[in-house]
């Protein structure tokens, strides 16, 4: 394929950590197998690879990719650390589903709209699986005249402000709303963030309002919550991996 012969020039470790960095539809699984099995055949340092997974945060869709291959050899130590990192971020997932389905439950009580951004909703949406898709954070959105009130609700639940918050005056508070797009909460263990958005940095004016207007009502875990419309999804997934330089190889497979 002339759109890959970029890859020539990478090591096997960055070629392996690219062809399991997703989980293909079942159409194309026979090209992510050959693509597999040239980089394994190639002789990739294990190490490099561990790192690289790590570095792009694909340690389930990689160890999930990799057992999917008829007859693959890898070695036992690279195989025991790659699943010891597959189990992490499963529970990772796990654990993050249950915080979000007790944000979730906050925002239906209090009757606040809140749409769901990547993490674990998008690893479903994608994999049909919870725990295949990384996610460092939680994203979630309200409407653009609602920061407050979510604001408010998450710290009534015992999310609180991370270490660069201080507090505001009103003017710099309505200076916040205006010109930024998110605040960030570290939950009551102090393990996991959650950021609230109430805009993107790549919008056009109206687009943020525009999203909402189109988004789809969903419930999940018994809780309501808003979607995204499929379009609105793509360009969403194509404008976060593009701000941030495509520099996690899992956005690609987004």
């Amino acid at each position: 394929m002339p759109e890959a012969h970029w890859l020539e020039s990478a090591s096997p470790a960055f070629r392996l950590m690219i062809a399991t960095s997703w989980l293909v539809p079942d159409s194309w699984q026979s090209n992510q197998d050959e693509a597999i099995l040239e980089a394994v055949t190639a002789g990739p340092d294990w190490t490099e690879y561990l790192n690289l997974v790590d570095r792009h945060r694909t340690p389930a869709l990689s160890w999930a990719a990799l057992q999917r291959v008829q007859g693959l050899e890898i070695p036992e130590h690279a195989k025991l650390e790659l699943q010891k990192r597959s189990d992490d971020c499963r529970m990772q997932a796990v654990r993050h589903s249950l915080l979000l389905a007790q944000v979730l439950k906050a925002f239906n009580r209090t009757g606040i709209p809140v749409m769901i951004l990547k993490g674990p909703i998008l690893s479903i949406e994608l994999y049909g699986d919870v725990g295949l898709r990384q996610s460092h954070d939680l994203d979630i959105a309200c409407a653009l005249e609602d920061p407050p009130r979510a604001q408010t609700l998450l710290e009534n639940c015992g999310w609180r402000h991370d270490s660069a918050w201080f507090p505001l005056s009103p003017r710099q508070w309505d200076s916040l709303l205006r010109h930024e797009q998110e605040i960030q909460f570290i939950d009551s263990q102090g393990t996991t963030l959650l950021e609230l958005h109430w805009r993107n940095p790549w919008d056009l004016p109206g687009h943020y309002a525009a999203c909402w207007a189109r988004s789809i009502p969903s419930v999940w875990q018994g809780c309501a919550h808003q979607v995204m419309d499929p379009i609105d999804q793509v360009l969403y997934l194509c404008n976060h991996g593009g701000i941030h330089a495509w520099f996690r190889a899992k956005w690609l497979g987004d």
